[in-house]
């Protein structure tokens, strides 16, 4: 890197270290799924008992969520951040040892609480810690290294169990986030805020205390526009969950699609999530009119759903739609964190973003029971249209 400037190093560091937190965060979310029929027949349970595990390690995350970001606001990110982390892979480390049922609920219960640091904690971080101008595009790798673990986590779990057992994957997995952890803590220096003179250390000082313009505590939490990003949150999470849930389902009903195919589709969907999100990043910190932004590509979502759910296009087409879908999608989500970032009190960073993770777990939660409760009825040919108006739903909360 000796090409790169200072600034340019700096925010190279901090990215990766918290990128590699949240990475491996979405890693675990998903390590136990290719895993669950062995699990099941190990601890002897059924399937709903397996899919509780996921429920627990949802329900902590989402109801610390919001604490959490008051105390990042408070304390900082550096020590929480290795917390959160080593909350995950302890968990899940020591999840190869369980041997009964009731134990691995504790542990995935811990491993909840340790996942709703992430959030909030690497928000408040890369805003006390990146320049403005980077910001977009900081935001941008962020998302991206989600979605990284995410994709990763299948197929490393599979290969590990593969090559030893499913208790060994579980094992490694969870040392490897205790290894990343270890690296978080040996630079912790890097997560504080940047470095000022005394005379900015002052006159910041001076511009936080509290004041009839500066809100804290759970006020800041309702005023209007951050109801108004709550909602948000919930309808984009929404119709993102639905399409990766179901989407694959409905082209088998409504279009025919083959399983295969559609499952390939979905995957062309979750490619264009990475181009959208580094080309949202770049726009977000090029251009500042991040609402107009943001309404146009909610509005192009709603019209590329309407256009699968309601016109029989060929394959080559549907494919297409989704690509589209797929980086529009990913491209609103730097912006969609610049306009938060623009709306709320410096202050209020953690506690903010923390209550808007809560909105996210709300979107995750209600829209698969809702779309699958309408494919049981029959009604698989107006999912794509209740996605759509998840989008329209989204504008007035940009522009109210």
């Amino acid at each position: 890197m000796a090409f790169m400037s200072a600034t340019t190093k700096h925010n190279a560091k901090v990215i990766s270290l918290i990128g590699t937190g949240h990475g491996m965060s979405h890693f675990y979310s998903l390590a136990l799924v290719p895993l669950i029929p062995l699990i099941k027949a190990e601890f002897g349970v059924s399937y709903a008992a397996i899919g509780f595990l996921f429920t627990i390690l949802n329900i902590t995350g989402a109801a610390v969520q919001i604490p959490v970001g008051f105390l990042v606001d408070r304390i900082g990110g550096r020590i929480l951040l290795p917390l959160g982390l080593g909350m995950m892979a302890f968990p899940f480390l020591a999840f190869g040892y369980a041997d009964n049922y009731q134990f691995a609920l504790i542990l995935m219960a811990i491993a909840g609480i340790g996942s709703s640091v992430f959030h909030p904690v690497d928000y408040a971080i890369l805003n006390a810690t990146i320049e403005e101008k980077y910001l977009g595009r900081a935001f941008s790798l962020h998302t991206l290294s989600g979605n990284i673990g995410i994709m990763i986590a299948p197929g490393l779990m599979i290969l590990f169990s593969s090559l030893w057992d499913w208790r060994t994957a579980l094992v490694i997995s969870g040392g490897i986030g205790v290894a990343f952890m270890a690296l978080m803590i040996a630079n912790g220096h890097l997560l504080h805020g940047k470095k000022v003179s005394t005379e900015e250390h002052l006159e910041t000082a001076a511009s936080t205390k509290p004041t009839a313009a500066t809100m804290s505590g759970i006020k800041v939490l309702l005023l209007p526009q951050v109801l108004l990003m709550f909602l948000f949150y919930i309808f984009i999470t929404g119709m993102t969950t639905g399409v990766i849930t179901f989407s694959a389902t409905i082209l088998g009903k409504i279009n025919g699609i083959e399983l295969v195919m559609a499952s390939t589709i979905l995957t062309c969907f979750l490619a264009a999530n990475g181009v959208g999100l580094v080309t949202g990043g770049i726009i977000a910190d090029k251009w500042k009119r991040h609402s107009t932004l943001a309404v146009t590509v909610l509005f192009l979502t709603a019209v590329l759903l309407v256009i699968i759910g309601g016109i029989k296009l060929p394959l080559f087409l549907i494919i297409l739609a989704f690509i589209l879908m797929g980086f529009f999608q990913a491209m609103i989500r730097p912006t969609r964190d610049m306009i938060v970032r623009a709306i709320i009190p410096r202050d209020s960073m953690g506690k903010v973003f923390g209550f808007l993770s809560t909105a996210m777990s709300v979107g995750h939660a209600i829209t698969p029971v809702c779309i699958g409760w309408l494919i049981d009825q029959g009604h698989t040919d107006i999912v794509f249209y209740l996605l759509a108006g998840l989008m329209l739903l989204a504008i007035p909360t940009l522009t109210l």
